[in-house]
């Protein structure tokens, strides 16, 4: 019960981010919006395979996933930000 309220979650968040992704006009608000609400999202269903599934090996796995994507979406959101700006003053 916990683990399908816990994907709903994560349902809710990445349905969040397709429609900041259509509704927002700024690129830069784009981002803000893929980035932010798909790592919350991404997070939410981990957990949740992680409350369903208990076993060490998707812990471990999801455990290494999660920090993949919250190391790797700022630093991506980042560069693909600064090309944007670099863009504008051109």
């Amino acid at each position: 019960m916990i683990a399908a309220l816990l994907f709903l979650t994560a349902a809710l968040f990445v349905l969040g981010t397709g429609i900041g992704m259509l509704r927002l006009r700024d690129p830069l608000s784009r981002l803000h919006a893929s980035t932010k609400a798909a790592s919350l999202g991404s997070a939410f269903a981990l957990l949740a395979l992680v409350i369903e599934f208990r076993d060490p090996w998707v812990i471990g796995i999801s455990i290494l996933t999660l920090t993949f994507v919250f190391l790797t979406a700022p630093v991506s959101a980042h560069a693909i930000a600064s090309r944007v700006d670099q863009r504008r003053d051109e």
